[in-house]
């Protein structure tokens, strides 16, 4: 698995009018974060990098029960002891 590449970007939850966009790889991708994710980040410590890494360098995918559009992605996290982090994503990510 690929080291995490940290890198500070502005988020903002969905539903506002700023959208930041990452480049990854030859691909773009945006990030929403809703109201729930950001209060669940904040309490659990969990920065927005982490996150941006687990999407895109996932070690498990894997589909979501409910929403055909949605998967799951984890990986360990250094900075979290190694611990699994899991984070939501679109399913057409790379597509």
């Amino acid at each position: 698995m690929a080291e995490p590449r940290w890198n500070k970007k502005a988020m903002t939850p969905r539903g506002k009018v700023e959208d930041n966009g990452l480049n990854v790889g030859e691909r773009h991708m945006e990030i929403h974060y809703t109201e729930h994710a950001l209060l669940r980040m904040s309490k659990r410590s969990i920065e927005p990098e982490w996150v941006e890494w687990v999407i895109q360098n996932p070690a498990l995918r894997l589909d979501d029960d409910n929403d055909p559009e949605l998967e799951h992605c984890l990986a360990k996290v250094p900075e979290l002891a190694n611990r699994v982090l899991q984070a939501p994503r679109d399913a057409t990510f790379g597509i």
